[in-house]
């Protein structure tokens, strides 16, 4: 609820503007090129924006097309697994991927906190602190401001929700998930994996052997990578 209202409170803001989420900029966006009306200010923008077009049309070989002009496609492209959910989830239909992209993030949190209080549960905490890391600047800002952030937020935690539960082939695919979305999380593998080494108050983790998570996660982001490189979707790609 509380988040809910957050949300509400910045969409008043932005004058009922879904877009205003995106914080697009004229030095990227173009308001009179673009498939709907975006709210644009002067300057740069934010990273939004990128989200906004990859979400319009998620495998492109265009740097500049619908309006958005993306400023960094190899590496706006990696992290594909956000635009292309609420594409899906938007059905492919423009006017309504301003709204699912706060929508997806709002569901992320949420599963976020659900986890994380069913962990803390485990940990033989209070249900009620699974809702401090919806408040850390990642998610917030990120559900402000349409970033990955919250997803993948939601999906590593659940990747760490499967690894207590031994399942050990639905974290890799949510490592992975988490990888394609932002590519920081590859790191949070190899913490992972090294985890169950130490001392963790969990039995499932001290007991657990996450050497394969690493592999199956290494493996799916590499033959995403194969299937779909960076240059096939923008041979003029900056590296």
């Amino acid at each position: 609820m509380i988040l809910a209202g957050l949300v509400g409170a910045r969409w008043i803001t932005g004058n009922y503007d879904w877009t205003y989420f995106a914080v697009a900029g004229d030095q990227f966006t173009d308001p009179r090129k673009t498939p709907i009306r975006v709210h644009v200010a002067e300057g740069p923008g934010y990273d939004g924006q990128f989200f906004l077009r990859l979400a319009f049309e998620p495998f492109t070989a265009r740097r500049t097309a619908w309006g958005i002009e993306i400023d960094g496609p190899a590496w706006r492209q990696q992290r594909i697994v956000y635009p292309l959910i609420v594409h899906i989830a938007a059905l492919g239909q423009p006017r309504w991927v301003p709204f699912t992209l706060v929508a997806v993030n709002l569901v992320g949190v949420t599963v976020l906190v659900l986890a994380c209080s069913v962990l803390a549960g485990r940990l033989g905490l209070a249900p009620a602190w699974g809702i401090l890391p919806a408040f850390f600047p990642g998610p917030t800002m990120g559900l402000a401001r349409d970033l990955a952030e919250p997803l993948n937020a939601c999906l590593l935690t659940l990747a760490i929700f499967a690894c207590t539960s031994a399942s050990f082939g639905w974290a890799a695919l949510a490592l992975a998930a988490a990888a394609l979305t932002r590519e920081t999380t590859m790191i949070s593998v190899a913490a992972v994996a090294l985890a169950h080494q130490f001392d963790n108050p969990l039995p499932e983790l001290r007991r657990a052997d996450f050497s394969p998570i690493g592999e199956q996660c290494t493996r799916k982001r590499i033959n995403f990578s194969i299937a779909h490189p960076p240059s096939a979707f923008w041979p003029s790609a900056r590296s």
